[in-house]
């Protein structure tokens, strides 16, 4: 049933874009210029950065000014409190990405990983200022940040009650991960590019 859907969806549209093959065109180049023009250059350089910091082992140099803060009002662990800030710093998916990559070398709990997952996507502060506030209202830059960020505190709290996740419980026995054996920039860029091109 479900492949059957799908299928008429995918010839629905085809039809469509032949229909209008103006429009397609023109959506399509709309598409790959916001791509190329804000979300690449905005995101690329930090997923190789924060490729680079992990393989460094720079997670606590970089947590450190803001893991008490994170800790005490977040509960997370040092190296949770690392994927909020990418998430916070980075935006989606650097978040996501991050937190994937985490659980699966063992740096963080699933508990955690879950957690992390509800309150470290969302836009990043450059993608904001740089594009959205171009076609906002320059006097509503602190309400559109508000409105943004401000609810990542009740629903972290939320996240961490339904989760079940403390700041007593949030330290997790780490294993080796794969990253913190060394870097390879060429396998950082092609990771990095692999997931540009499926957002």
């Amino acid at each position: 049933m479900k492949k059957s859907v799908s299928a008429v969806i995918s010839v629905v549209i085809l039809l469509l874009m032949l229909a209008r093959p103006e429009l397609s065109l023109s959506g399509a180049k709309k598409g790959l210029s916001l791509w190329s023009g804000v979300v690449l250059p905005t995101l690329l350089p930090f997923m190789i950065c924060s490729g680079a910091i992990v393989a460094a082992g720079g997670v606590p140099l970089l947590v450190m000014p803001f893991r008490p803060v994170l800790r005490r009002v977040f509960g997370f662990s040092e190296e949770g409190s690392f994927v909020f800030l990418t998430g916070l710093l980075c935006g989606y998916p650097m978040g996501a990405k991050t937190d994937r990559e985490f659980l699966e070398w063992g740096m963080i709990g699933e508990k955690e990983a879950r957690c992390l997952l509800a309150v470290s996507n969302h836009p990043s502060p450059m993608f904001l200022l740089g594009y959205v506030m171009a076609a906002w209202d320059q006097q509503g830059l602190l309400l559109l940040l508000l409105s943004v960020y401000l609810p990542l505190l009740p629903l972290s709290f939320a996240a961490r009650k339904f989760y079940g996740v403390s700041s007593e419980n949030a330290v997790w026995k780490k294993r080796t991960a794969p990253a913190l054996t060394g870097f390879s920039f060429e396998k950082s860029m092609m990771n990095s590019i692999e997931v540009m091109v499926k957002i």
